[in-house]
């Protein structure tokens, strides 16, 4: 199951972790600029050959920015990216591919408008395009209670 490159590698992994880990205390960072950003990137790659051959493949990527952009306060904004690629015995059995993106203007304001739209295909269920976009608001009523109202195509 596992060779001795694979053990090595392992060995090695566990071994400089703590070397090249993070010396400093980001307990007590601060936030100066009134916004906060994430983003992610994905790969995966897997290969199984035997009584099956198993080839998989994935690809996603993510951004995010929540808070002040430029003059918008309080304001949301993603996108998303996925791809998925596999094949059983030479056949595709997953070929689907998704991007999303959003805007959330005033997120946590009373009110709310917001737009997203969506582009995605599914080639092993027979969806070759969809595209999904709205537009909308969000009405806060109380601190934990809204509601929300679209126009979606």
């Amino acid at each position: 199951m596992f060779n001795k490159f694979h053990i090595v590698t392992l060995v090695l992994s566990l071994v400089t972790t703590p070397i090249f880990s993070q010396d400093t205390d980001t307990t007590d960072f601060e936030e100066e600029s009134g916004n906060e950003m994430f983003t992610s990137v994905d790969l995966s790659y897997s290969s199984d050959k035997g009584n099956t051959d198993f080839l998989s493949r994935y690809y996603g990527f993510s951004f995010s920015i929540v808070g002040d952009i430029g003059p918008l306060k309080d304001t949301e904004f993603s996108v998303n990216f996925s791809r998925s690629n596999d094949e059983l015995d030479g056949e595709p059995f997953t070929d689907d591919q998704s991007l999303t993106s959003q805007f959330d203007l005033w997120a946590n304001q009373r009110i709310s408008p917001f737009l997203f739209f969506q582009n995605s295909f599914d080639k092993t269920i027979g969806l070759n395009n969809r595209i999904n976009y709205g537009i909308g608001a969000k009405l806060g009523l109380l601190k934990w209670l809204s509601i929300s109202y679209a126009l979606l195509y």
